[in-house]
């Protein structure tokens, strides 16, 4: 029983582990890619739009939930024959909530 323990242990510091660096992995890549991320950010199983995300400004000290932030809109190409594109600013101190979607 004690072994099975420290088994699971050890699974939930690695996988604590994991998920941080992989979010601050996520976070570098998108401001390589021009997107200014302020300090404290959260993106916790979240989308940001990579081929727009240079359009894309998040403040500092803000969390999301599982949410998207996307900075185009492919649903106007079918009406008006174009897709929209816009920048998108998300001021400081802003918790985005469970499967928002920012545009």
């Amino acid at each position: 029983m004690e072994r099975k323990k420290l088994h699971m242990n050890i699974k939930q510091i690695y996988s604590m582990v994991r998920s941080k660096i992989d979010r601050k992995y996520q976070i570098k890549e998108l401001r390589n890619k021009g997107c200014i991320i302020g300090n404290n950010v959260a993106l916790n199983n979240s989308f940001v739009d990579p081929g727009f995300c240079f359009l894309i400004e998040i403040g500092d000290n803000v969390t999301f939930s599982r949410a998207s932030v996307l900075a185009h809109d492919g649903s106007t190409q079918i009406v008006i024959g174009k897709s929209r594109v816009a920048r998108v600013k998300i001021g400081s101190n802003v918790f985005v909530g469970y499967q928002s979607i920012i545009m």
